[in-house]
């Protein structure tokens, strides 16, 4: 399932950070490793895009399938109403059945690229072939 919201471009991703599946046969241990279950892109304009893992109900326990079922569809409703708070709660859930893996933070850099007369010279030339 992939959810846009925002209807962004999804090339525009300022972080990300990925959701993982513990196990409530484990208590849902702080330290224990997850299993990837969703990522949720942040772009420049803090807009949220939803990616969930297709095959999400493989990897969850059939007793905690209604539970992570509701959270993920929870997402979408609340990316829209309030994504900032949204955000800030899913870069920092480290209890319960679905916790934060990792975040990434990407830079952004914008270059401004200057056209010369030679640039567009050289860009207006085509090979030629000789037979």
């Amino acid at each position: 399932m992939n959810m846009n919201p925002s209807n962004q471009d999804p090339n525009q991703i300022l972080e990300f950070c990925t959701l993982e599946y513990r196990s409530s046969k484990t208590g849902g241990l702080s330290g224990e490793s997850g299993r990837l279950i969703a990522t949720v892109g942040r772009d420049l304009l803090n807009g949220l895009t939803i990616r969930i893992e297709p095959g999400w109900q493989g990897i969850v326990d059939l007793e905690d399938a209604p539970e992570v079922e509701e959270f993920l569809s929870d997402l979408s409703s609340r990316s829209v109403e309030d994504p900032d708070a949204l955000w800030a709660q899913l870069i920092q859930i480290n209890w319960g059945l679905v916790v934060t893996g990792t975040v990434h933070h990407a830079q952004v850099i914008k270059r401004i690229v200057e056209e010369s007369p030679r640039t567009e010279q050289l860009l207006g030339r085509s090979p030629q072939s000789t037979h």
